[in-house]
């Protein structure tokens, strides 16, 4: 199971709340390939959600 359908099917976070931590991965990731630790950003690879529509 990954990490995205775990916060989904355990946590019960919304979408929203999802790209939220994937933007935050994405970056810590980044940083890591700018400062030469990592060659590539895994989270490039990963689809996020779609965002939540708040319209009632």
């Amino acid at each position: 199971m990954d990490y995205y359908t775990y916060e989904f099917e355990h946590n019960h976070v919304k979408p929203n709340t999802v790209i939220r931590k994937h933007a935050n991965i994405h970056k810590c990731l980044e940083y890591a390939v700018n400062i030469n630790l990592l060659k590539g950003n895994s989270a490039d690879r990963i689809e996020r959600p779609e965002e939540n529509d708040y319209s009632s």
